[in-house]
């Protein structure tokens, strides 16, 4: 199962913008800055990536009986989730302190063509209802996709007794998860330094897609 997420970037400064620069070895397209200049043209305060939950690992705290400690159990070398989440040794070590931590795999993350604010997403199926807020750390929406091409539609594998209308046009909803993180990891996420997300809780959707290793 791969759940589809969302990510809105929080707007707390720094501000995250959609420059690519050279870094010596190859370009980065993002960028984040604490210049107030920027504050207009930044990507803070919107949807800005959307990917793929593709896996789930679980990293509980256990007794180590040869040394005597409690320690947490990774699915990988440490290494590897330092690398891949892009946390320090001691950002990760005291993070959560002492529960269980839940290492999210974001799989094909892109830009959204046109990001946009959570007003965007809705809280009801029917997308009348308009989000008002973000979620603190993570919730679910409702996202509208408009079909405008009906002849096209009909002719394609999607059955349009299953679409919604509102008058003027058919449009499909799926339910996403939308994550709000802060714009330095939005910014690892768009430059490919970053696929694991690290946090204390886990949306009961993605109990069902554990990773090897546990």
């Amino acid at each position: 199962m791969k759940y589809p997420v969302l990510i809105y970037c929080t707007k707390a400064k720094p501000y995250l913008l959609h420059e690519c620069i050279y870094d010596g070895e190859f370009v980065k397209p993002y960028r984040c800055t604490d210049d107030e200049g920027a504050k207009e043209e930044s990507l803070n305060g919107l949807v800005c990536f959307e990917c793929e939950c593709k896996k789930r690992y679980d990293m509980p705290l256990s007794y180590n009986s040869s040394y005597g400690v409690y320690c947490r159990t990774i699915p990988f070398r440490s290494k590897t989730i330092l690398r891949r989440s892009g946390l320090s040794s001691t950002e990760f070590s005291n993070y959560g302190e002492g529960k269980t931590l839940y290492a999210l795999h974001f799989g094909k993350i892109k830009a959204v063509k046109s990001p946009y604010g959570i007003t965007g997403l809705y809280s009801d199926p029917d997308c009348t209802k308009p989000l008002k807020r973000a979620p603190q750390s993570w919730g679910y929406a409702y996202r509208r996709t408009n079909v405008y091409d009906r002849q096209r539609f009909d002719q394609s594998k999607w059955d349009l007794k299953n679409l919604k209308t509102d008058g003027r046009y058919y449009f499909k909803v799926e339910r996403v998860l939308v994550f709000s993180i802060r714009s330095t990891w939005c910014c690892k996420y768009g430059n490919g330094e970053k696929d694991l997300e690290i946090r204390t809780t886990c949306p009961k959707e993605l109990l069902s897609i554990q990773g090897a290793g546990r």
